[in-house]
C-alpha cells in the first residue's frame, strides 16, 4: 500500500517539468562579487548573477536551491568572470578595458552609483544587464559521454541596452556523441557563508 505524506492536503502538485531560461538578455541582480585567481593565477572579478524581474525573476536562486538540496557543494549556476589585467608584471590593457566595461555597465545600471573605492563587494545587490548564451558541453553518465546544454554569461551590458542586445547563436561542440541529454552546468564553488542571502 502506498504511504501518503502526513501533510497531504498541504502538498503542492508538481508535474516534474522544468522551465528552462531562454537564451537572451536579462536585467540581473549581483548576488555576490568577489575577486579570485584564475587557473593561470591571474586576478579576476567574479559576479554571481540572478534574474532580477519578470517571469524569470529568481531563476538562478531557485536552480541553486534545488541543486543544494541534493548536493551541499552545489555551485552557483550564473557566473560572470572578468580578468582584471592588473597583475603586477602582467598588466594587460585589453583586460583592463574589459573590466572597465563591466564596471561602467554596473554604474550605468544603478542611478547615482559610482565605484571609486576598489571594493568589489559594493557591487553586491546592484543591477546589471547580462546576455546569456546557450552552450553545449560533455559530461559522463553511467559510463557514457553525453552532451548537455547550459546557459553561460556571454557578456555584461548596461540594463538600458537589454532591449536591443543581440543574442549569439548556441555554441555547439564540433565533435559530439550521437546521444545528448540535458544536465546542470558546472560553475565555481560559492561558499554559502559568503552569499548575501
Amino acid at each position: 500500500m502506498l504511504k501518503m505524506p502526513q501533510n497531504w492536503n498541504d502538498v503542492k502538485p508538481n508535474d516534474g517539468s522544468f522551465q528552462a531560461l531562454p537564451a537572451g538578455a536579462y536585467d540581473c541582480i549581483i548576488k555576490q562579487a568577489t575577486v579570485t585567481k584564475s587557473k593561470a593565477g591571474n586576478e579576476m572579478l567574479v559576479l554571481c548573477l540572478d534574474v532580477a524581474g519578470g517571469e524569470h525573476a529568481g531563476y538562478f536562486q531557485s536552480q541553486f536551491q534545488h541543486r543544494r538540496d541534493r548536493n551541499p557543494n552545489a555551485k552557483w549556476p550564473a557566473v560572470s568572470y572578468t580578468l582584471t589585467g592588473c597583475d603586477v608584471g602582467r598588466e594587460d590593457p585589453r583586460q583592463q578595458g574589459l573590466l572597465k566595461h563591466v564596471v561602467l555597465s554596473i554604474e550605468d545600471s544603478n542611478q547615482g552609483f559610482k565605484w571609486t573605492s576598489g571594493d568589489e563587494t559594493e557591487f553586491n545587490g546592484k543591477h546589471v544587464g547580462c546576455i546569456f548564451q546557450e552552450e553545449e558541453y560533455t559530461y559522463e553518465a553511467k559510463g557514457e559521454t553525453k552532451v548537455g546544454t547550459s546557459l553561460r554569461c556571454y557578456r555584461i551590458i548596461p540594463v538600458s541596452e537589454i532591449k536591443d542586445a543581440k543574442v549569439p547563436a548556441k555554441k555547439s561542440l564540433d565533435n559530439k556523441p550521437a546521444n545528448a541529454a540535458p544536465a546542470p552546468a558546472a560553475a565555481p564553488a560559492v561558499k554559502q557563508d559568503d552569499l548575501p542571502f
